[in-house]
This record gives C-alpha cells, structure tokens and sequence, in this order.
C-alpha cells in the first residue's frame, strides 16, 4: 500500500487529534500556577529579547 504526501498528512493530524483527545479527556494536562519573584521574570524578558535581537543581527543585519 502506497501513501501519498496527503494520505499521510491525514493519518498524522488523526494520530495527533486521537492523542490529544486522550490526554484532554484524561485530566492529564492540567498545570498548577506558581509565582515566580519579579527580578527572575525580568532576567528571563531581558535575555529572551537578547537572543531575539541576536538572531535578528545574525540573520539580516551581519555582513557577508
């Protein structure tokens, strides 16, 4: 049996539905909400916005 790019498309988005359905109808994905101190929310802002400005210099402004 030969499956096409389509064919096989649509047996991965079943397979992922099929998986997050189980999960969702489980309980499993719940999260509990934890207070982080304002300094770590701002150290991981500030370096997040680095690597953002990193890779915008690396990919458009770094000469070739």
């Amino acid at each position: 049996m030969k499956l096409n790019s389509v064919g096989l498309g649509g047996l991965f988005s079943l397979g992922l539905w099929v998986g997050t359905v189980s999960v969702a109808r489980a309980g499993v994905g719940t999260f509990q909400s934890i207070e982080q101190p304002p300094m770590v929310k701002l150290g991981i802002t500030l370096v997040g916005l680095g690597l953002i400005g990193l890779e915008v210099w690396w990919f458009l402004a770094k000469k070739k």
